[in-house]
């Protein structure tokens, strides 16, 4: 169960997106909501409802279109290990 509630960790998503370096403040929002107490698998979880609920909105097409990749997808990748090891977010959990 999350410690912070849903529409918050989705508030700190989009702050992050907004920021000037989204793929450094996405990685931060992940070490600091690891540092409160939630479970990787957790973190994960959150990162693939909001990426599910917004993967066909103009806002998402727009980042990828002018980016040629989408922020959250590859805080995915890192967080499930699909990334080269030095890459990796968060240790394995039992």
């Amino acid at each position: 169960m999350s410690v912070i509630p849903y529409e918050q960790n989705v508030e700190l998503i989009e702050k992050a997106l907004l920021s000037d370096h989204p793929n450094d403040a996405l990685e931060k929002l992940v070490l600091a909501l690891s540092k409160t107490g939630e479970p990787k698998k957790t973190i994960y979880e959150l990162f693939l409802d909001y990426h599910l609920s917004v993967r066909e909105t103009q806002a998402y097409l727009q980042i990828e279109k002018d980016k040629g990749e989408y922020p959250v997808e590859l805080i995915m990748d890192r967080l499930s290990g699909w990334c080269s090891e030095g890459a990796i977010l968060l240790p394995e959990e039992d």
